[in-house]
């Protein structure tokens, strides 16, 4: 991230946090591909999914509710 907007991101303790605490972290490929970020980009603890609305879906399947 430093490399590529000149600064490091603000919210690296915050995720490092939440993934510590059993928070599974993903982002959608379709938004990281429109803004050329590559797999190796991301820390190793942010997974990526095929697109967000599949991961809501399965959120769903399993029992969670989307409440917008």
């Amino acid at each position: 991230m430093s490399k590529k907007h000149g600064k490091s991101n603000p919210n690296l303790q915050l995720l490092e946090i939440l993934k510590r605490h059993g928070v599974e972290l993903y982002v959608c490929s379709h938004a990281i591909s429109t803004r050329d970020i590559q797999d190796n980009d991301m820390k190793e603890y942010v997974q990526s999914a095929l697109s967000a609305i599949s991961v809501q879906a399965n959120y769903q399947l399993g029992g969670y509710a989307l409440i917008p």
